[in-house]
């Protein structure tokens, strides 16, 4: 009785197999058309998100395999190939295939940039927010617009201009400043948002004169050598000039081919921006820039 439940079971066992067999090799074949087989169904993309055989298009009896994914940044455009083979098919959407639920309507999707998320907003918002407090209360960038402080600076030069240093002390002498045009250069018809840079050569209290091809401070010679001085000196005279209080007196590094203090005045320490500190192009200038020893130290706030 055992042997012939034992030949019952290798029967049971052989006919499963059998047909396990007769499962497998049974394939199932993909549908035919005029132009050969369909298209096969496209597995995952390559943003991790799931794909499906989704709604057919029919373009003269062929079948076309869109996504059922309805994320929008997943949307791609069709590739070259396939769009030529539907625009010939003379289908109800000219052969484009925008992967929505438009019915055909031929709308074109958005690129992915267009999409802008809350997050993405609050970042882009927060950069902008600091990058104009930076340049209001901190630093901004700068660049030379003529050969006035040349050597020091050339045409197209930039810097970086801070503005902490002037929130505690006074400026200094040799420093190099921008400011906004005074008053005495808006009456000569420059508006004031004229932005300049010339160094400061005297400050509250000096008398400066020029005279002899030479600049004087309190009658002491300025004898300050590029990069921290005059590329030549000046072929002009002027008579001594006393600096009022809350001024310095600036001029240009080129002294010959200056529009500063020695023409229009003094100028008032409210209208300076900021002190020149860092050259950042080109690249082979980049660096600290260098400022003469004054005659005296800087005075506190």
């Amino acid at each position: 009785m055992l042997s012939n439940l034992g030949a019952l079971g290798a029967s049971a066992g052989s006919l499963a197999c059998c047909s396990r067999i007769l499962v497998v090799s049974k394939p199932h074949p993909a549908p035919i058309h005029r132009w050969g087989r369909g298209h096969q169904p496209v597995v995952a993309s390559a943003f991790g998100s799931k794909w499906s055989q989704g709604r057919t298009k029919h373009h003269r009896n062929s079948t076309l395999v869109t996504r059922s994914s309805p994320d929008k940044s997943a949307v791609d455009s069709p590739s070259p190939n396939n769009s030529a083979k539907e625009s010939n098919g003379g289908g109800d959407n000219n052969g484009n295939d925008d992967g929505g639920d438009d019915g055909g309507s031929g709308e074109r999707s958005k690129p992915e940039w267009a999409y802008i998320d809350k997050e993405d907003a609050k970042t882009i918002f927060i950069a902008v927010g600091i990058s104009l407090l930076v340049r209001t209360f901190i630093a901004e960038p700068r660049f030379i617009p003529s050969l006035s402080m040349y050597p020091t600076f050339d045409i197209n030069d930039r810097l970086v201009a801070e503005k902490l240093t002037y929130r505690k002390r006074h400026p200094a002498q040799g420093e190099v400043v921008i400011f906004k045009a005074p008053e005495s250069l808006r009456a000569r018809g420059y508006g004031s948002g004229d932005v300049f840079i010339k160094r400061i050569v005297a400050v509250a209290g000096d008398v400066v004169e020029v005279k002899d091809g030479l600049t004087f401070v309190n009658n002491t010679v300025l004898d300050w050598a590029p990069p921290k001085g005059p590329a030549e000196r000046p072929n002009y005279t002027m008579p001594p000039v006393a600096v009022p209080p809350k001024y310095v007196f600036v001029m240009g590094d080129n002294r010959n081919n200056s529009y500063d203090s020695h023409i229009w005045g003094p100028l008032p320490e409210e209208n300076i921006i900021g002190r020149a500190v860092f050259k950042y192009w080109p690249p082979q200038k980049i660096g600290n820039i260098e400022f003469p020893v004054p005659m005296r130290a800087p005075e506190l706030w």
